[in-house]
């Protein structure tokens, strides 16, 4: 959901700028620069950035749920990032 609404922010804001472009244009989106992507859950980001084939997943529909994800990401220059949010709520 959140890569959505990253691809849907980045190309408003793009069409803003350019409104004679294509919606669907990923130039514009890369033109705009990379957007963080943060995540708590450590085992979505270790399968997001393997590179071994099936990412080690035992359910193949969330293997692919996450390449599409991975892929779609890319193409609006996202980047995922970890974050233990526990571990820095405890430290406030």
């Amino acid at each position: 959901m959140a890569i959505d609404s990253l691809e849907w922010l980045k190309c408003l804001f793009a069409l803003m700028i350019w409104p004679d472009q294509r919606p669907n244009n990923e130039e514009m989106m890369r033109w705009l620069g990379e957007s963080p992507c943060i995540t708590d859950a450590r085992a979505l980001y270790d399968a997001s950035v393997s590179k071994a084939p099936g990412m080690k997943l035992a359910e193949k529909r969330t293997a692919i749920e996450i390449k599409m994800s991975s892929e779609c990401m890319a193409a609006a220059s996202g980047v995922l990032k970890w974050c233990n949010v526990i571990s820095n709520w405890l430290m406030e």
